[in-house]
């Protein structure tokens, strides 16, 4: 036990002459606790979450929407827990892992939230297929492979009054809404199109929902 204290005391150091954030430090101290405990293959480049997670903090989360064709691929897992998923721009838009993904979709105006999932790795489509036995997944360059998943729900929608207090971190940090109708649906389905990071707030009103 103390050497393994002492190894996680050993990454607070900085390397560089810089402060490493928390982020970076919790993420090279847990990377270390797995592999005490998990072999992967030589010149694997998954990266890994430790599978811990404090109610409350800031834990960086963002939306994912499937198309109506993912979400009915996935019909027949419904009520077993999100865990997985397929795309491209997940690394683009700085997904790590221990960060939150909220599942969503919309099919004839509703918006549905199937569920959320913590990133545990995030791995090359080439990598995942070499590992893992043929899947139904969709096509995409990268796979999330998550635990703590919620149970998938395909049909649960948001209700509108949620959808209108949501908040989206634009590029430079600025706050963004979705654009409604006064039906209460989205005035322009693309808007939640592919990866956007939530709010810390916007991320808690999702999770009331899950609850």
């Amino acid at each position: 036990m103390r050497f393994i204290l002492t190894e996680i005391e050993k990454l607070a150091q900085p390397t560089d002459n810089q402060r490493l954030s928390p982020r970076v430090w919790y993420s090279r101290a847990g990377a270390f606790l797995i592999m005490q405990r998990t072999w992967l293959p030589s010149g694997h480049s998954a990266r890994i979450h430790p599978n811990f997670h404090t109610k409350g903090s800031n834990v960086p989360a963002f939306t994912y929407q499937w198309t109506n064709q993912c979400r009915l691929n996935m019909l027949e897992d419904e009520g077993n827990p999100l865990s997985i998923s397929a795309g491209n721009n997940f690394s683009r838009r700085n997904v790590e892992p221990g960060d939150f993904v909220y599942v969503i979709g919309t099919w004839q105006g509703p918006v549905y939230l199937i569920g959320r999932m913590r990133v545990r790795r995030i791995w090359q489509r080439g990598e995942w297929e070499a590992h893992h036995a043929a899947t139904n997944l969709w096509a995409g360059d990268e796979i999330i492979e998550g635990v703590e998943g919620t149970p998938m729900r395909m049909e649960f929608p948001i209700p509108p009054s949620v959808l209108r207090l949501l908040r989206f971190v634009g590029p430079k940090g600025e706050e963004n809404e979705l654009a409604m109708t006064p039906e209460g649906t989205l005035d322009d389905p693309q808007c939640i199109r592919s990866v956007r990071r939530l709010t810390t707030a916007s991320a808690e009103l999702l999770d009331g929902l899950l609850r």
